[in-house]
């Protein structure tokens, strides 16, 4: 993975973003 983040910031919403769709995607799963 050779993403560059420019702020600390941009970085923590990236993971929230990936680890939203996980969960969000675990969640229809389990339905």
């Amino acid at each position: 993975m050779t993403h560059r983040f420019t702020t600390p910031a941009e970085q923590e919403i990236w993971i929230f973003s990936h680890l939203f769709r996980w969960l969000f995607f675990e969640e229809t799963a389990a339905v």
